[in-house]
């Protein structure tokens, strides 16, 4: 059975349509997810913060401890705060995300 002009016409509109709006939707998508995310978990930056504090607390008197800390804080701070949401805004089912999110950066990934 083949199609009529006017259902190739209609099918060729849809992808066309497809096409120019799938990537704007999905990128959409995935800011909304992001951004629940940082909803959810309003403190991320907390820890990485206050170990940064101590960091800077311990530079005059430690300094070795003092770059200890502020790489410890670089390390979980992007992870935390920057890796971990954006991986989470990836999966698209909502309870599926915090599993993922933990499988794919490790388990000392809790947050």
């Amino acid at each position: 059975m083949s199609m009529t002009e006017d259902e190739a016409r209609y099918e060729q509109w849809m992808e066309e349509l497809y096409a120019e709006h799938s990537k704007q939707a999905i990128e959409e998508f995935t800011a909304d997810r992001l951004q629940s995310f940082y909803l959810k978990n309003p403190v991320l930056a907390k820890p990485p913060l206050d170990t940064l504090v101590q960091s800077r607390l311990l530079l005059g008197s430690h300094p070795a401890a003092a770059l200890v800390f502020a790489a410890t804080a670089t390390e979980v701070g992007l992870k935390e705060v920057l890796l971990k949401p954006v991986v989470y805004g990836l999966v698209h089912s909502e309870s599926a995300a915090s599993l993922i999110t933990e499988l794919a950066l490790g388990p000392h990934m809790h947050g």
